[in-house]
Protein backbone atom coordinates (compact mmCIF):
# COMPACT_ATOMS: atom_id res chain seq x y z
CA UNK A 1 0.00 0.00 0.00
CA UNK A 2 1.36 3.87 -1.21
CA UNK A 3 2.21 5.83 2.00
CA UNK A 4 2.47 8.78 -0.51
CA UNK A 5 -0.40 10.54 -1.76
CA UNK A 6 -1.20 10.42 -5.61
CA UNK A 7 -0.44 14.13 -7.10
CA UNK A 8 -3.36 13.36 -9.70
CA UNK A 9 -5.56 13.20 -6.57
CA UNK A 10 -3.91 16.31 -5.02
CA UNK A 11 -5.07 18.48 -8.13
CA UNK A 12 -7.72 17.02 -8.87
CA UNK A 13 -9.90 17.77 -5.42
CA UNK A 14 -8.06 21.70 -5.47
CA UNK A 15 -9.57 22.23 -8.97
CA UNK A 16 -12.95 20.89 -8.08
CA UNK A 17 -13.43 22.75 -4.53
CA UNK A 18 -11.56 25.83 -5.44
CA UNK A 19 -9.13 26.47 -7.96
CA UNK A 20 -6.01 28.87 -8.60
CA UNK A 21 -6.00 32.32 -7.72
CA UNK A 22 -3.21 34.97 -8.27
CA UNK A 23 -0.56 33.86 -6.08
CA UNK A 24 -1.82 30.45 -6.08
CA UNK A 25 -1.48 27.35 -8.75
CA UNK A 26 -0.17 24.13 -9.66
CA UNK A 27 3.35 24.26 -9.33
CA UNK A 28 3.44 23.79 -13.29
CA UNK A 29 1.90 27.05 -13.81
CA UNK A 30 4.43 28.87 -11.39
CA UNK A 31 7.07 31.80 -13.34
CA UNK A 32 10.15 29.84 -13.50
CA UNK A 33 11.71 32.49 -10.94
CA UNK A 34 9.33 31.57 -8.41
CA UNK A 35 10.01 27.91 -9.56
CA UNK A 36 13.51 28.12 -8.66
CA UNK A 37 13.03 29.81 -5.38
CA UNK A 38 10.72 27.21 -4.11
CA UNK A 39 13.04 24.52 -5.01
CA UNK A 40 16.00 26.50 -3.98
CA UNK A 41 14.09 26.46 -0.08
CA UNK A 42 12.57 22.77 -0.01
CA UNK A 43 14.75 20.19 -1.41
CA UNK A 44 12.57 17.62 -2.98
CA UNK A 45 13.42 13.65 -2.52
CA UNK A 46 13.44 11.00 -4.19
CA UNK A 47 10.03 10.51 -5.88
CA UNK A 48 8.38 13.70 -4.28
CA UNK A 49 6.41 15.62 -7.22
CA UNK A 50 5.20 19.51 -5.82
CA UNK A 51 1.50 19.85 -6.50
CA UNK A 52 0.22 23.46 -5.73
CA UNK A 53 2.08 26.51 -4.89
CA UNK A 54 1.14 29.71 -2.93
CA UNK A 55 4.22 32.08 -3.81
CA UNK A 56 3.94 35.78 -2.43
CA UNK A 57 7.52 36.42 -1.89
CA UNK A 58 11.24 34.31 -1.09
CA UNK A 59 10.06 35.07 2.39
CA UNK A 60 6.06 34.11 2.36
CA UNK A 61 5.36 30.83 0.21
CA UNK A 62 3.73 27.60 0.48
CA UNK A 63 4.23 24.21 -1.18
CA UNK A 64 2.17 21.01 -1.20
CA UNK A 65 3.96 18.13 -2.74
CA UNK A 66 2.68 14.32 -2.48
CA UNK A 67 4.90 13.86 0.29
CA UNK A 68 4.29 17.31 2.78
CA UNK A 69 2.86 20.49 2.86
CA UNK A 70 5.66 23.12 3.42
CA UNK A 71 5.85 26.74 4.28
CA UNK A 72 7.37 29.88 5.30
CA UNK A 73 5.43 32.94 7.07
CA UNK A 74 7.69 36.14 7.39
CA UNK A 75 9.35 34.96 10.31
CA UNK A 76 9.91 30.97 10.46
CA UNK A 77 9.44 27.76 7.78
CA UNK A 78 7.25 25.05 9.12
CA UNK A 79 6.52 21.47 7.61
CA UNK A 80 4.01 19.04 8.22
CA UNK A 81 4.51 15.59 6.30
CA UNK A 82 1.82 14.25 4.77
CA UNK A 83 1.64 11.01 6.88
CA UNK A 84 1.47 13.61 9.87
CA UNK A 85 -1.76 15.57 9.22
CA UNK A 86 -4.36 14.85 11.51
CA UNK A 87 -7.28 17.79 11.05
CA UNK A 88 -7.27 21.15 8.80
CA UNK A 89 -9.41 23.82 10.36
CA UNK A 90 -10.57 27.54 10.52
CA UNK A 91 -11.53 29.58 12.81
CA UNK A 92 -13.87 31.29 12.15
CA UNK A 93 -14.56 33.10 15.55
CA UNK A 94 -11.39 34.88 14.98
CA UNK A 95 -12.42 35.66 11.50
CA UNK A 96 -15.75 37.24 12.19
CA UNK A 97 -13.89 39.39 14.67
CA UNK A 98 -11.49 40.58 11.85
CA UNK A 99 -14.91 41.26 10.00
CA UNK A 100 -14.26 38.90 7.63
CA UNK A 101 -17.80 37.08 7.74
CA UNK A 102 -17.21 36.44 3.95
CA UNK A 103 -15.53 32.93 3.46
CA UNK A 104 -13.98 34.29 0.57
CA UNK A 105 -11.49 36.59 2.42
CA UNK A 106 -10.47 33.57 4.83
CA UNK A 107 -6.91 33.47 4.68
CA UNK A 108 -5.35 31.27 8.12
CA UNK A 109 -5.88 27.39 8.13
CA UNK A 110 -5.17 26.00 11.45
CA UNK A 111 -3.42 22.52 11.00
CA UNK A 112 -3.22 19.55 13.52
CA UNK A 113 -0.68 16.88 13.36
CA UNK A 114 -0.82 13.26 14.52
CA UNK A 115 1.65 14.30 17.38
CA UNK A 116 -0.60 17.28 18.86
CA UNK A 117 1.29 19.73 17.56
CA UNK A 118 -0.89 22.85 15.72
CA UNK A 119 0.37 25.01 13.20
CA UNK A 120 -1.56 27.72 11.27
CA UNK A 121 -0.82 28.25 7.70
CA UNK A 122 -1.89 31.89 5.70
CA UNK A 123 -2.92 31.11 2.08
CA UNK A 124 -4.51 33.48 -0.52
CA UNK A 125 -8.08 34.07 -0.03
CA UNK A 126 -10.62 33.44 -1.96
CA UNK A 127 -10.57 30.10 -4.45
CA UNK A 128 -7.10 29.29 -3.56
CA UNK A 129 -8.02 29.16 0.24
CA UNK A 130 -11.12 26.87 -0.36
CA UNK A 131 -9.36 24.39 -2.40
CA UNK A 132 -6.30 23.93 -0.82
CA UNK A 133 -8.57 23.48 2.67
CA UNK A 134 -10.40 20.62 1.24
CA UNK A 135 -7.04 19.33 -0.49
CA UNK A 136 -5.49 19.01 3.15
CA UNK A 137 -9.20 17.82 4.61
CA UNK A 138 -8.89 14.72 2.23
CA UNK A 139 -5.52 14.37 2.61
CA UNK A 140 -5.97 14.10 6.98
CA UNK A 141 -8.73 11.38 5.96
CA UNK A 142 -5.93 9.88 3.79
CA UNK A 143 -3.10 9.97 5.86
CA UNK A 144 -5.86 9.04 8.94
CA UNK A 145 -6.92 5.52 7.05
CA UNK A 146 -3.09 4.40 6.57
CA UNK A 147 -2.42 4.93 10.44
CA UNK A 148 -5.17 3.05 11.87
CA UNK A 149 -3.96 0.33 9.20
CA UNK A 150 -0.31 0.65 10.33
CA UNK A 151 1.11 1.86 7.07
CA UNK A 152 4.98 3.36 7.68
CA UNK A 153 5.11 6.96 6.94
Amino acid sequence: MRTIASRRSIVSIFSRKGGEGRLTMFYENLPDFEQRALENKVRFSEGEKPAIAYFESESCWCLLTNYRLVWQDFVSQSEVGIMELRRVTHDMHVSVQRGQIDRSLWRDLNIETADGRTLTLQMEPGKPFIGLWSTLHWLCGWAEKRRQLGVAA
